[in-house]
């Protein structure tokens, strides 16, 4: 296989994967979910799509962020409909309003920098999941963060293989520390209470 197929292969194994991700998610969804880190993947989703689509102009790793947009937005508004949210501290509002800024900044921005951007408001969007776990208040399954993180890999894998400039890395290497941060933290956190 050359490396043009391999790549369009990969991206669409990503996608498929990170759908997979979000099906384990609300499946076995049953706890309160994080109104903060959520709330900013669901209006930001299509934004972040948008600047990585400007930045690379390519549809084959493009797969995957459009999956995660219409995906985080479907998570949000079940999570709305089952009432598993409840209304986030001042600290994690604090987080929602830095995003709803770098989304502001990135309207007056190029593609590169819009990203660059986003991979910042990406990292401080995980914040509140991080401090939801850490706190007890929230408790996440570690098997769909671990997909996610697979799902991730693989594009980063598939954006290397039709890289065109470094810029179009930041996005995949961001959203698999972040989601892998996670993963990690769930299991620690089931290991613990066992």
């Amino acid at each position: 296989m050359d490396v043009v197929r391999l790549s369009i292969a990969l991206g669409f194994a990503a996608g498929a994967v990170q759908l997979a991700g979000y099906w384990v998610y609300n499946r076995g969804a049953n706890g309160r979910i994080n109104t903060g880190s959520w709330s900013i993947w669901a209006l930001a989703g299509i934004i972040d799509l948008a600047s990585y689509f400007a930045l690379t102009g390519d549809w084959v790793v493009n797969i995957l962020p459009a999956v995660c947009a219409v995906a985080a937005i479907g998570t949000f508004c079940l999570a709305v409909a089952r009432k598993r949210f409840s209304f986030p501290d001042k600290t994690d509002l604090t987080f929602v309003g830095i995003d709803g800024i770098v989304t502001v900044i990135w309207y007056f921005t190029n593609a590169v920098t819009a990203n660059l951007l986003y991979q910042v408001s990406t990292i401080l969007s995980f914040i509140p999941m991080y401090r939801g776990q850490r706190s007890g208040r929230e408790n996440e399954e570690p098997l769909p963060w671990v997909i996610w993180t697979f799902a991730y890999s693989l594009l980063a894998i598939a954006v290397s293989l039709r890289l065109h400039r470094w810029e179009e890395l930041a996005y995949p290497l961001t959203q698999v520390a972040v989601h892998a941060v996670v993963a990690v933290i769930a299991i620690v956190k089931q290991r613990s209470s066992r």
